[in-house]
């Protein structure tokens, strides 16, 4: 079973360089008024992984994102506090191989992806 937790979306660092994909205002608006009505459902988890596994990155947030960049933005500006949020410790290359997993599978896939590669969730 995946440990999760809620955190702060503001502790999370969204990168987006790693991949050619752009940030899609329109989807964004479409989830922050999902959010202003439901709140942030903990059945769709942003998938992150704690920084200091990632020495190039230069950040002074806890968590990087790999998984749900526009659900982050959608929270934010929807005035939620906290997201549900599966959490990873791994090194760069785990959390680029999580990045760009998202974009080619689903993210029950991704999931398994991780634990396969013994990613330890916390």
């Amino acid at each position: 079973m995946m440990q999760t937790t809620w955190i702060e979306p503001a502790a999370i660092e969204d990168v987006w360089t790693v991949n050619n994909r752009k940030e899609n205002p329109g989807h964004i608006e479409s989830l922050s008024e999902s959010m202003r009505q439901n709140g942030y459902l903990p059945e769709y988890p942003i998938i992150v992984f704690r920084t200091d596994g990632i020495s190039t990155l230069s950040t002074d947030k806890e968590y990087v994102i790999a998984c749900g960049h526009h659900r982050r933005k959608a929270a934010i500006a929807a005035g939620i506090d906290m997201v549900y949020a599966e959490i990873y410790d791994g090194t760069e290359a785990d959390w680029v191989r999580a990045f760009k997993a998202q974009f080619s599978d689903k993210l029950a896939q991704n999931r398994k992806t991780l634990e396969q590669d013994s990613v330890t969730p916390r």
